[in-house]
């Protein structure tokens, strides 16, 4: 007896201790786990049930303070063994749950290593049978500060541990309710589920799982997705979840999906791969059906609505059947400004798909069919064979595609453009991957349209032979293609109808690209370019123009509508070359060589013109300078040269011909003489320019010999100063003054029909003395009026020697000629050339026909 008095004394003393103990114990664990701060308030407590008015805590982390507070919450449990505790129910009447963000959350991006996933997926024994949690209230972070939801929870299981549970969640702000059922059944070999999950009738999904012990797995889910509330929009936009306005006023049909898999559950996940392209699965069969009856919007795609079904069967982590189809269209697509170009809205876009495996795919091959086609106002079909792989990372091959696209019209405002009858063909294959693709185009890839501009039209093809267009990652689109352009029937207000027509090639990259090529025209005209752009805009190109040896024709004259219609080319060559460049500004200089050019030019014949013509541009200013200009022989009635010519032309290209002429040095040989003009500098944009014209020994006897009389013989030499006036490309002479050369010369003139009208008197010694009159003086006023009229008023002293002894004679002569019709007869005459002769016919009738004209007005 006193030993066990000793006992209890001892337990009764220890019982303190071990309270203490164990409050400090549960006070410690609590800390660990976050909980700061908690307290109770217990109202019944016994062997077998707990009641508490409440129990408040707070719970701490690095991000996170959350309050919780419950309030009536009942616990029931059984000893069914000693020291063995058996849960019966938890209860609940209400609880509060406030959760505040005190730091930025950072996503954990620790590598994960692989999990054991157990076979047995039942739910343990020592759960409550009974679980209900009438009303939680939650104040949760969100996108507007704190946001409120309500949750509420029952799940009950019965003898055979078949599950029952319910959740729901509800925002009474917005009167939206989250509600999920489920249903587990657990038996000796097999576990299944079914849940179902309801968003006031805006969402339906239904979910079952069976898992059998041997970890086979059979899976069915469908999802209906119906257009969203405004409530339930207001509720998403209040946790920062926003929907596109397009979206939603697209979306007015249920969104439908149903998968069916079955599939075997890993012992690990990830799953350890067996080889390089193993699946983490090792056997499953997957059976998908997606619908959108109308459309719903993807981001940055468009707006896509229709089916697709997929089946994949996985056998030891390998593919063992595949198979996609899928029919759908696409509409509100990306037009990347397309459709500025068109009247009409691009119609949608038709996608096929269809992918059926053979025996034994390989995640490396998987074979795929795609076809698009859209209708007016762009009519175009894509057809493609490819092969998909999916490990070790995604790619894609184009084995075989083919692009066509067709439109009645196409206009490019901006450029006042319009293309008509636009055919695009292509043939390419390809390849992508997310570091690197290529497309690679056959042959004879091709682009044609009608093209219409206010200042050009013309039938336009491109054809694109051994095309390569490739990228690599952080690099720049790459590209080489040879090029052939042709336009027929070019028709421009600069240039005679023709075909045209320019190959060459192109590589480079999209910021850096190099174009060489030929241009050419039925005429024969032939340009050679080499071009450089730059990104932004930085552009240099050098060009030559092959020799044009014009006794073969005049490419030139058969190209341009400014060619001069009375400039024709015989004999001689042509050709030029040049650079253009432009950053900011186009700046660009040229060279055109002539050499031994033999032509007509109006009533004018030349022969032998050699020269270069240097052309330089900047901004809007242009000049031209000759730095020495030869010509051989000029003949207009009378024959004249050699010529040489040094000149320099600046002007504006708004005003091209309204210029200042520089005349460095002008020398012309005429009747043994020469014509030289001092040098000056002529402003064309003036009304009217002067030039003083000065005769250097002058022949009289060439001047004879070139106006071929049997009346009139004559030597000397002759000099002087002729003011030349310009005025509206018409010329005039006021006061000229020629002058014989000392000692003097000749004149020997004997006309029949003159001497017989002037038998006595002063005419007859007039004309006595002129049959060999030896002059010392010969001054001459020459004028010459805008009608043609030249006048001169001749001074001549000297003497006949047969004449009254010898005797000083003095004669003022007034002339009065019609020079251009003294020179086109002249012209007839000679008969130099046929063209030359019809011209000069042509130039009398009009004259002749302007006199009468004039005549009769008066």
């Amino acid at each position: 007896m006193r030993r066990l008095l000793k006992i209890l004394a001892m337990l009764l003393l220890a019982l303190p201790v071990l309270l203490f103990i164990a409050w400090f114990y549960l006070h410690t664990q609590l800390k660990m786990a976050g909980i700061s701060s908690w307290s109770l308030q217990l109202a019944h407590l016994s062997w077998h049930q707990a009641n508490l008015n409440q129990l408040d805590l707070v719970y701490e982390n690095d991000h996170y303070r959350s309050e919780v507070s419950f309030h009536d919450l009942k616990l029931r449990w059984s000893w069914p063994g000693f020291f063995r505790i058996q849960a019966h129910s938890i209860q609940l009447a209400s609880a509060t749950i406030t959760v505040q963000q005190t730091g930025e959350h950072v996503a954990d991006t620790a590598a994960r290593l692989p999990v054991a996933l157990s076979a047995d997926w039942r739910l343990p024994t020592w759960l409550p049978k009974l679980i209900k949690l009438d009303q939680i209230d939650l104040l949760l972070p969100c996108a507007s500060g704190q946001c409120a939801l309500q949750a509420s929870l029952v799940a009950s299981a019965d003898e055979q541990q078949a599950w029952q549970a319910s959740l729901s969640f509800k925002s009474p702000q917005y009167q939206q309710t989250v509600k999920t059922d489920w249903q587990l059944q657990q038996g000796p070999d097999a576990l299944a589920i079914q849940a179902t999950l309801l968003l006031d009738q805006q969402l339906a999904l239904s979910f079952k799982q069976q898992l059998a012990v041997d970890r086979a797995a059979s899976t069915e889910l469908a999802l209906a997705i119906s257009p969203p509330s405004p409530a339930l929009l207001a509720w998403l936009n209040e946790w920062d979840l926003q929907l596109p306005d397009e979206w939603r006023e697209q979306f007015t049909q249920p969104v439908q999906l149903h998968l069916v898999a079955r599939w075997q559950l890993p012992e690990l996940w990830p799953e350890a791969r067996l080889a390089t392209n193993a699946l983490p699965l090792v056997n499953a069969e997957i059976d998908i059906i997606a619908r959108a009856p109308d459309a719903f919007i993807i981001p940055n795609i468009g707006w896509l609505k229709g089916e697709l079904k997929a089946q994949l069967q996985i056998t030891d982590q390998h593919v063992a059947k595949w198979q996609l189809a899928a029919d759908l269209a696409l509409s509100h697509y990306p037009d990347f400004g397309l459709k500025a170009y068109f009247a009409d809205p691009l119609a949608p876009l038709l996608i096929k798909i269809d992918s059926q495996s053979a025996s034994s795919p390989s995640l490396t091959q998987l074979p795929l069919k795609l076809q698009l086609s859209s209708a007016s106002p762009v009519q175009s079909s894509f057809n493609a064979q490819a092969m998909l792989s999916l490990t070790p990372e995604l790619a894609i091959t184009l084995n075989q595609a083919e692009l066509m696209l067709k439109t009645k019209q196409l206009q490019v405002k901006a450029y006042q453009l319009k293309l008509q009858d636009v055919t695009l063909q292509s043939r390419f294959h390809g390849a992508w991957q997310a570091k690197y693709w290529q497309l690679q185009l056959a042959d004879n890839s091709s682009l044609a349209a009608k093209v219409t501009h206010p200042d050009a039209k013309g039938q336009v093809k491109l054809a694109l032979n051994g095309t390569t267009i490739s990228q690599a990652t952080d690099a720049d689109v790459t590209l080489s293609s040879q090029l052939q352009l042709l336009v027929q029937q070019l028709q421009h207000a600069q240039l005679l109808t023709q075909n045209w027509q320019w190959q060459g090639n192109a590589s480079g990259s999209l910021v850096k690209l190099d174009v060489d090529g030929v241009l050419s025209n039925d005429s024969g005209l032939i340009v050679k370019q080499q071009t450089a752009w730059q990104a932004p805009a930085q552009l240099q190109m050098d060009w030559q123009l092959e020799d044009l040896f014009l006794l073969a024709g005049n490419p030139l004259a058969t190209s341009f509508q400014a060619w001069p219609s009375l400039l024709n080319l015989t004999r001689g060559r042509i050709n030029a070359y040049g650079q253009l460049s432009y950053q900011q500004q186009l700046v660009a200089n040229a060279q055109v060589n002539f050499r031994e050019l033999t032509g007509l030019y109006n009533r004018t014949l030349f022969t032998g013109l050699t020269s270069a013509f240097l052309v330089n541009l900047k901004a809007q200013q242009f000049t031209i300078e000759v730095p020495e200009l030869q010509l051989a022989q000029l003949n207009h009635g009378l024959q004249m040269g050699p010529l040489q010519l040094k000149a320099q032309y600046q002007a504006t290209l708004a005003e091209p011909i309204l210029g200042n002429l520089q005349l460095l040095d002008a020398r012309l040989g005429f009747m043994q003489g020469e014509l030289s003009v001092e040098p000056q500098l002529m402003a064309l944009k003036q009304p009217s320019q002067q030039l003083v014209l000065i005769i250097n020994q002058l022949d009289l006897a060439e001047l004879v010999r070139q106006h071929p009389t049997t009346e009139l013989k004559a030597n000397g030499k002759l000099s002087g100063r002729i003011p030349l006036t310009i005025n509206n490309k018409q010329f005039s002479v006021q006061q000229g003054q020629l002058a014989a050369e000392a000692p003097g010369g000749t004149l020997q003139y004997r006309s029949a029909a003159s001497a017989a009208s002037a038998k006595t008197g002063g005419m007859k010694i007039v004309f006595d003395a002129l049959e060999n009159f030896q002059f010392s003086v010969l001054n001459s006023e020459l004028n010459y009026a805008t009608d043609g009229k030249l006048t001169l008023a001749l001074q001549l002293k000297g003497a006949n020697p047969a004449l009254q002894q010898g005797r000083a004679i003095n004669l003022n002569i007034n002339l009065e000629e019609d020079l251009p019709a003294m020179l086109a007869s002249l012209q007839l005459a000679n008969k130099l050339n046929d063209t030359l002769t019809k011209r000069v016919q042509q130039y009398i009738q009009r004259q002749q026909a302007a006199k009468a004209a004039a005549g009769e007005k008066r």
